[in-house]
């Protein structure tokens, strides 16, 4: 992969798949985007599944790999297949395959409770998210298989994705009404194009599927390792059928009442300021920069007023492509370098360059992680999910008001509310099914629960955990200082995961944390200060 930004390319390049890797193990461009014991058992309705599963899973030798990276992963492959309709499971209805992996534990003798990885997005792959971040489990395959099922509607599961020629429906900024009839057009053509009813393409679904999976595979329990909307399926999980699951790990938090991209825009500038203090702190980066977060709000209200179309090379093609920079733009270019340590360190001086006239290095690196994460989405399942399961719970839209008032009234915020309007203009024409209330009410569990967060995560922030763990009441939370959205593969991590795997009964000592710290800021595209 050949990521340019202009001169010391090399160097950036290591930085955007700093970025690339988290996007890719995390949340999704919205998103956005997502317990066992008595009181769980007695609360929760089990959906009806009977044996609608085939049987039948044979596993044979494989390799799996993920687009962009060289290496493959050894592993073990085969097919399971489940009704499209768990309501209606037939042999009359339309059947869909699960693509299934399991990566095998080094020790000749595993323990019989293998991990279950649950990727994010929503609309993430299991299979080619794994092979992005093998390494970072070599601890947990030191005594455990690894389950990979691509959720229904990604990867090999019968995707629904469709190639639209503009930005992903839940990725794109404010429309104009032109380009809002192009969304709506790409979205009905999609929907012609798909082999599925995309109303069952949903988190309690995905779930049945895998005790299918389980029990095809002959196996009593497991543990589950959910990362960012991954952290909703295990939590969902835990909810309806928690004698399957043994400990969860939860790696940038959804809690199950939070209806995904309602409070994205708080949670974004939340996570600028703490950046930006960091910088502040550095007295390099404070030298040179001064104040980011008024910077960046100098830009927004210029390209509101001015937006700039740029010409550029295409980062990842090479091949010269259009770029406007307005202020919806410049927001989403910042919000999701803001995923990441690697990247947030460059904010402060891309800024900088664009209010000095060169918003080239910003226009480049905006096109990169959202080519490459709307790639990794598959967009109808995106859609799928949040218009059963978060668009239904958002806060009513406010009234109209005047310009006047809505200035003095409206708090303002780097992305305003054209994410939600964006959502709710897409959920109109996606066909889907509001799951019941019940579904979005906290999980009450005593399972062993461990929870981890990112001190800078601007999409599922350390209070999202602390919400899940009010009623999960055998539960741990570590905070990654300097981190942003999922933390599970860097520094000490992996090891103290497969710690708590083994012994998730105890209390998880932490010292190692203390060696992350605080985003390097870069000065300039030498890097940062020494």
């Amino acid at each position: 992969m050949n990521i340019l930004l202009f001169q010391h390319a090399g160097r950036l390049n290591s930085l955007t798949k700093g970025l690339i890797k988290g996007l890719k193990t995390g949340l999704s461009g919205l998103a956005m985007l997502l317990a066992s014991g008595s009181l769980a058992a007695a609360s929760a309705t089990t959906p009806e599944t009977g044996t609608t599963s085939s049987t039948t899973l044979t596993l044979k030798p494989c390799h799996i790999h993920a687009p962009g990276y060289p290496a493959s992963v050894a592993a073990e492959c085969g097919t399971l297949s489940v009704p499209e309709n768990r309501d209606n499971p037939d042999t009359t209805g339309r059947r869909i395959d699960l693509n299934v992996a399991r990566v095998k534990s080094r020790s000749a003798n595993p323990k019989i409770d293998p991990v279950v990885f649950l990727a994010g997005g929503p609309g993430q792959a299991a299979v080619e998210t794994y092979a992005a971040m093998h390494p970072a489990w070599r601890h947990v395959l030191k005594d455990r298989d690894v389950i990979l099922v691509d959720q229904r509607g990604t990867g090999q599961s019968n995707p629904l994705e469709c190639d639209f020629d503009l930005p992903s429906p839940i990725l794109d900024a404010a429309l104009e009404d032109t380009e809002a009839a192009r969304v709506e057009k790409a979205l009905r053509q999609c929907l012609a194009s798909l082999d599925a009813d995309p109303r069952h393409y949903t988190t309690l679904n995905a779930i049945e599927d895998l005790e299918d999976v389980r029990r095809a595979l002959g196996i009593s329990q497991w543990n589950l390792l959910g990362v960012s909307y991954g952290t909703r399926k295990a939590l969902t999980y835990l909810k309806y059928h928690p004698d399957a699951i043994r400990a969860v790990i939860l790696d940038g938090v959804v809690p199950q009442d939070e209806a995904l991209g309602s409070t994205i825009s708080q949670n974004l500038d939340a996570a600028l300021k703490k950046q930006f203090a960091y910088c502040t702190a550095q007295p390099g980066c404070h030298q040179a920069f001064g104040d980011s977060f008024a910077t960046l709000w100098r830009l927004l209200d210029r390209h509101e007023k001015n937006p700039q179309n740029i010409r550029l090379p295409d980062p990842l093609t090479g091949e010269y492509t259009d770029f406007r920079m307005d202020r919806n733009n410049l927001a989403l270019a910042v919000r999701l370098l803001a995923y990441s340590p690697a990247t947030m360190a460059l904010i402060p001086l891309l800024l900088e360059r664009a209010d000095q006239g060169q918003p080239e290095n910003l226009a480049a690196q905006a096109i990169t992680v959202q080519k490459l994460l709307t790639d990794s989405i598959a967009n109808g399942l995106e859609l799928s999910v949040v218009c059963s399961e978060d668009a239904p719970f958002y806060p009513e839209a406010p009234a109209k008001v005047s310009k006047a008032s809505t200035a003095s009234s409206l708090p303002k915020t780097v992305l305003g509310d054209e994410q939600l309007k964006s959502i709710r203009r897409s959920c109109a024409i996606w066909p889907h099914k509001p799951v019941s209330p019940e579904f979005k009410q906290p999980v009450h569990s005593d399972k062993p629960v461990l929870l981890l967060s990112g001190e800078l995560d601007p999409i599922t922030p350390p209070a999202f955990a602390e919400k899940a763990a009010n009623t999960l009441s055998h539960s741990q939370h570590i905070v990654a200082k300097g981190q942003g959205h999922n933390v599970f593969p860097h520094g000490c991590l992996p090891r103290l995961v497969a710690e708590f795997l083994n012994r998730p009964e105890q209390k998880i000592e932490d010292e190692c944390l203390r060696n992350f710290d605080a985003p390097a800021f870069f000065i300039d595209l030498m890097g940062p200060e020494e």
